[in-house]
């Protein structure tokens, strides 16, 4: 008999930010934020950055993250979730740092 696969190792899925789609707002005082808006999950918020082209250049930086990891993923193998890669995590991450 024939090996049997699961559908997760014939298909190669997308990352799950490859469709993130990115808001910058206003927070209070000169603060801004960055809205993650990712396809079927809840909109996460990653604050604070100190102007609007840091908030770009954290979007900017994120994208190329995910374009990496997406380019280094071996055929076969899929992106799995756990709870140290939510968005709420890098929203920790940005508070403390105000970017990447």
């Amino acid at each position: 008999m024939g090996r049997v696969h699961s559908r997760s190792t014939r298909e190669k899925r997308r990352h799950p930010y490859a469709d993130a789609k990115y808001e910058i707002f206003r927070l209070e005082g000169e603060a801004f934020g960055v809205r993650v808006i990712v396809p079927d999950t809840f909109p996460t918020k990653v604050t604070s950055f100190q102007s609007r082209s840091a908030a770009n250049r954290w979007i900017a930086g994120h994208r190329e993250t995910v374009e990496r990891q997406s380019a280094s993923k071996k055929p076969g193998l899929s992106f799995q979730k756990s709870p140290r890669s939510t968005p709420a995590r890098l929203g920790r991450r940005a508070e403390a740092g105000g970017s990447r």
